[in-house]
């Protein structure tokens, strides 16, 4: 303080803000020091062989000074500093700046899906805006996992992500559940199966042949995909901010993260280890952290959640559709995980009179985008021997009636006179 007055700089407002949070560094330093001294010296009188009480008395007030430097570091932030968005309507500038985002995010920066029925679920725009965040509800082995991998696919095949900066875009997948090098054959082998049939025979290729396929395959100029594999227990919301904040630092543009799941990420935060807040409260909680993170940077967010019973018992009753019949309350862990999310799909693999899988899809609710017609709101699609194939740039392939379907013509109704078929199909869940 005593260098800055006794300079004769002219100082300006940008180097006035900066002295201004030089000192407020290290007054918060100084008050954090002081705590953790505090603890130290409470560390130090834990005795073994005391009294439990006194050692659980002591422990409560290691407890209490660890909030207190977490409070002391949360109220040091100016209010004006934390807002992620702040728009003065009397301010022409603000009002531009306002509409570029909203423009980019909704607009321009539309993400399209590898199947006409899903873009068409998207309303008007036929794809998800930036910073949105969508959620596939389905019941266990239900094709969950291998929708988030077409999706991550599906970015990098079908759009182009750019950034103001020209950073290079990453697709972000977290897998908390199936192992990285599982979802990175999952993915070639289907590629092998559709895209590259006609260059790619796994069953005769070395594994040196294999592992230059696997990358010639995925490298490319424009974009880039990154699987992390996780244990849930070793992440949490704070790991997902300093792993986008790494991988920005960089130079990485995340326009899509993927989570595999959500719902199995550390519940608690590392300072609330023992939380009393029950699971429902938990999961509620977790969600709308990570989703308003994800918006405020305008990151568009995939992932998927468990259905439960109830849901169950819809499929087993063996009712025609199931799909169209889950709603929020069949939300496994929270009911709230609903309000959170701005779009939901159901899914459900169901098959026909003729032993034919299909996946269903049902629309359930896309904040701010009411303008998606009825007929959009279902579609199914058929597996094949390839499994579900991308229909976005040819001839439509999904379905109304799965029970009025002709496998040998798709497009147009079975007739009746056929016989029963049952075709055998490998589905990767």
């Amino acid at each position: 303080i005593q260098d800055v007055l006794d300079s004769n700089i002219q100082f300006n407002t940008e180097m006035l803000d900066n002295v201004h949070d030089k000192i407020s560094n290290i007054v918060i330093w100084f008050r954090c020091n002081q705590h953790l001294k505090q603890m130290y010296g409470k560390l130090s009188n834990i005795n073994p062989k005391s009294d439990p009480s006194t050692t659980q008395e002591l422990y409560q007030d290691i407890l209490h000074l660890s909030s207190q430097i977490n409070s002391t570091i949360r109220h040091s932030k100016d209010v004006n500093d934390i807002a992620v968005e702040r728009i003065h309507l009397n301010r022409k500038e603000d009002i531009l700046k306002a509409y570029q985002t909203f423009k980019k995010r909704n607009i321009t920066g539309v993400i399209k899906m590898g199947l006409q029925g899903l873009n068409n679920m998207c309303g008007s725009r036929k794809g998800v805006g930036l910073g949105k965040s969508v959620l596939f509800c389905a019941l266990t082995h239900n094709y969950k996992s291998t929708m988030l991998l077409s999706i991550a696919r599906w970015c990098r095949d079908y759009n182009k992500f750019q950034s103001k900066d020209n950073r290079k875009p990453l697709i972000l997948v977290i897998t908390l559940e199936n192992e990285g090098h599982e979802n990175m054959m999952l993915w070639f082998k289907h590629a092998a199966k559709t895209i590259l049939q006609d260059k790619i025979e796994l069953e005769k290729m070395s594994d040196e042949q294999i592992i230059d396929a696997i990358y010639n395959y995925f490298y490319s100029e424009d974009i880039e995909i990154a699987i992390l594999r996780y244990l849930p227990s070793d992440f949490g919301f704070e790991e997902l901010v300093d792993l986008i904040t790494s991988y920005e630092d960089e130079g990485y543009y995340i326009p899509v993260c993927i989570i595999d799941y959500l719902r199995q990420m550390r519940l608690t935060s590392v300072d609330d280890i023992y939380s009393r807040k029950g699971g429902h409260q938990l999961i509620k909680e977790l969600f709308n952290k990570v989703c308003n993170y994800l918006k405020s940077k305008g990151i568009t967010l995939f992932t998927a959640h468990q259905l439960n019973r109830n849901a169950s018992m819809i499929v087993s009753s063996g009712v025609p559709y199931p799909v169209k019949r889950f709603n929020e309350s069949h939300m496994e862990g929270s009911t709230d995980v609903a309000r959170e999310v701005d779009m939901i799909i159901y899914m459900n693999i169901e098959k026909n009179h003729q032993g034919i899988p299909f996946l269903t899809l049902q629309w359930g609710k896309h904040r701010y985008e009411e303008d998606t017609p009825e007929r959009y709101k279902f579609i199914a699609y058929p597996f094949t021997e390839k499994g579900i194939i991308d229909d976005i740039d040819g001839k439509f392939g999904g379905v109304k009636d799965i029970y009025n379907y002709d496998p040998e013509n798709p497009g147009k109704n079975k007739n009746s006179s056929k016989g029963n078929q049952n075709i055998q199909v490998e589905i990767n869940y």
